[in-house]
């Protein structure tokens, strides 16, 4: 997952100041990576509920 979002923030980089999509998703790759603890527990979870 973080190097697909990786590779669309690199991908979609534009000279124009008012594009912001790569800007948008640079802070997401920064804000999941920083909580990847917690996504990975919560992604676990699920697996352990829905298998049940």
């Amino acid at each position: 997952m973080f190097a697909y979002i990786k590779a669309y923030a690199v991908s979609v980089e534009s000279p124009n100041e008012k594009e912001k999509r790569s800007q948008k998703a640079r802070e997401l790759y920064q804000y999941l990576y920083n909580n990847r603890e917690g996504l990975v527990f919560t992604i676990q979870m699920k697996e352990i509920i829905i298998c049940h």
